[in-house]
């Protein structure tokens, strides 16, 4: 019978000495927090697993000594969001690892499919591992998503592949973010990052679809392509403004109506459609923090008052940003 516990994460922690520990030693109220020998290095690696099939994993480890992996897996998918330095013993590990870097940190989406093998890899002196990912075994992407959402298998499979090249996914970032800060009880954590694990798998397939509606990029040249990834980044850090094509075009030299189908080509979506993602985005995100008051938040994306903002976040999630809040921070 599968077991993710004993058959991924087990054999890797005995061999870097990671033990589980218990009370305030836990970074999060549910879920299995591990810690090195004070020897080996410190630091944590917390998993939270998901019908003994999926598991949803964060690890922020800085090893005081070199450290050998060496051992047996089963097949497995996974898809995280990993620092520079695991990158390439995912990529020299796996059948096939798909790499998509992030315009936000300097870490990389990574996706990757492996079979039965043997996972080799050596961590140095003051190295570090830096992750917040998703695996799954074959019993859950196989059989429990088909069973159960009419899921595809081979399907998900190919949109894990379609991370290769790309320049990230927003929604994805946002919701590695949230998997870091939200911390539910024992209780309801399963139920809360299985949620996630669905969600992250939503969002890589509708990724894929969208991506089937428009012509294929590679015909880009880079400087196109990052031009656009700039332009993206740009929109980000710009949302509260109200930013019209005509403006843009001139910011980026770009003709409008051609900035504005390269972003589509691009990124699989308009740029109204794209500002007004990142402002919700941004609006969940400050309201998971009890600090910034509503009206803060309106004015911080754009709004010039509570009210308007207030009707938008309700049509855009269901809730009112109060409502939001207490769901988010478990006051109701």
């Amino acid at each position: 019978m599968e077991n993710i516990i004993e058959q991924i994460f087990e054999p890797q922690f005995r061999q870097i000495s990671l033990r589980p520990v218990s009370g305030n030693n836990q970074i999060k109220g549910s879920g299995i927090t591990y810690r090195p020998a004070p020897d080996v290095g410190e630091g944590y690696y917390w998993v939270q697993p998901i019908r003994d099939l999926c598991a949803v994993t964060i690890a922020d480890l800085t090893f005081k000594k070199e450290v050998e992996l060496n051992y047996e897996h089963p097949s497995f998918l996974a898809v995280g969001n990993y620092a520079p330095p695991l990158v390439p013993h995912f990529q020299g590990n796996t059948m096939a690892s798909y790499s998509a870097r992030c315009v936000r940190t300097e870490n990389h989406l990574v996706g990757y499919i492996n079979n039965a093998s043997r996972f080799r890899a050596g961590i140095s002196e003051g190295g570090t591992m830096r992750c917040v990912s998703v695996t799954m075994l074959p019993g859950y992407f196989r059989s429990f998503l088909p069973k159960c959402f009419s899921v595809d298998h081979q399907e998900l499979v190919h949109s894990v592949e379609g991370l290769a090249g790309m320049i990230t996914m927003p929604e994805l970032e946002y919701l590695f973010a949230q998997i870091c800060r939200v911390n539910p009880s024992a209780k309801y954590g399963g139920l809360y990052f299985e949620s996630k694990v669905l969600e992250l798998l939503s969002l890589i397939q509708i990724q894929q679809e969208q991506q089937k509606v428009f012509p294929d990029t590679s015909a880009l040249d880079e400087d196109t392509i990052a031009m656009i990834h700039r332009l993206a980044a740009f929109l980000q850090n710009h949302c509260d403004q109200h930013l019209t094509l005509e403006t843009l075009g001139k910011i980026f030299y770009t003709n409008k109506n051609k900035l504005s189908y390269l972003f589509r080509l691009v990124y699989g979506e308009s740029i109204p459609d794209y500002i007004q993602k990142m402002r919700l985005e941004k609006a969940q995100k400050q309201l998971e923090h009890p600090g910034i008051s509503i009206y803060e938040i309106a004015h911080s994306i754009g709004f010039k008052n509570q009210g308007s903002f207030s009707d938008w976040f309700r049509k855009e999630t269901g809730f009112s940003p109060s409502e939001y809040r207490n769901k988010t921070n478990g006051w109701d």
